[in-house]
């Protein structure tokens, strides 16, 4: 990781060739002819001035690729307070110390220690404090341009994304309003089908009170609630042997049914009770009953003359009669 960040300084902002030569020459330059007080050309054309200022090119390449290394390396804007104080002691000590102690060493290995605390040596000295610190100031622009860019980057990334969100949102309302506008229609066909259930199931109950006699020659309708009963004749039978039933109504009138037998009518009037095999009644029309002599007749709104049971249906049945027949005179 260290090694791939090393390689990548020279395509970071850091490292601008051209800067970097014209930096280097300057800083030899303005070394060189410091404090600036002889620019006649028997001067500057001297072997003795050329060989100090390729010197000076030199040492301010050493310490100008020592600072934008140190300034590359360690710049983490966005690290942590300690990671921040520890950059900041990198700046002062390789950014700052260490060129200016390598230009002190430069002075002492090439002049002496006694020059080093020559007067006009002074001077130089802080001359070179100076351009390593506005060297220092430059690189620290340069990162704060880079950071800059970087920030201007990351707000144009978060723009792009808010406006992707904001047309996604945009589609996703198209499409709440669209399920609203189904729902609604969903709702309105539900309303519209709980209606008809409701009018369908009225009639079905409608129908279900009803009951149908046809014929080959009639066809009537008749309310449940008006049937009376069924009841076998015992004496005529129909086509191959079929009972013939006849329909009582509760105010006496009377239809032939067609239906096969007292077990399927059963199935269509299961509130009516079975009494004997010849007879099925509604409970409607009990109004009473009668014993003499171990005789039981059972009175019927249907028929004129009390029906007269057998005494084995009459043990079987006369508890839930007495109790219509008690309730009838209770009520």
């Amino acid at each position: 990781m260290k090694r791939k960040k090393i390689f990548n300084y020279f395509r970071s902002p850091y490292f601008d060739a051209k800067m970097l030569l014209l930096l280097c020459v300057l800083g030899g330059t303005l070394a060189t002819f410091f404090p600036f007080n002889d620019f006649s050309v028997s001067y500057i054309i001297r072997w003795k001035v050329f060989f100090l200022w390729l010197q000076n090119c030199l040492m301010s390449t050493l310490f100008i690729a020592i600072v934008s290394f140190t300034w590359y390396f360690l710049d983490e804007p966005d690290g942590d307070l300690a990671n921040r104080l520890w950059s900041s002691l990198g700046y002062i000590v390789f950014g700052g110390i260490l060129p200016l102690v390598l230009i002190i060493a430069e002075i002492v290995v090439l002049y002496g220690a006694d020059l080093l605390l020559h007067h006009d040596m002074q001077y130089h000295i802080w001359f070179y404090a100076a351009l390593i610190f506005l060297l220092n100031m430059y690189y620290r622009s340069v990162g704060l341009k880079e950071q800059l860019k970087d920030r201007i980057s990351d707000l144009q990334k978060l723009l792009s994304d808010r406006e992707k969100d904001k047309s996604l949102l945009q589609l996703k309302d198209v499409d709440l309003s669209k399920l609203k506008t189904s729902l609604l229609q969903k709702e309105s066909e539900l309303a519209t089908l709980y209606k008809e259930n409701m009018v369908l199931s009225q009639q079905a109950t409608e129908w279900q009170k009803l009951y149908t006699i046809k014929t080959t020659s009639f066809f009537k309708v008749f309310h449940k609630s008006d049937i009376g009963g069924f009841l076998i004749d015992k004496e005529l039978r129909g086509t191959g042997g079929k009972p013939i039933i006849n329909m009582y109504m509760l105010s006496g009138e009377s239809y032939i049914d067609n239906s096969d037998s007292l077990i399927s009518l059963q199935h269509i009037f299961p509130e009516f009770k079975s009494v004997t095999r010849q007879l099925l009644v509604s409970p409607d029309s009990i109004t009473g009953y009668s014993e003499d002599g171990g005789v039981v007749a059972l009175h019927l709104k249907f028929l004129e003359e009390p029906y007269i049971l057998p005494g084995y249906s009459w043990r079987s049945h006369k508890d839930w009669i007495k109790e219509i027949v008690d309730n009838e005179k209770a009520s």
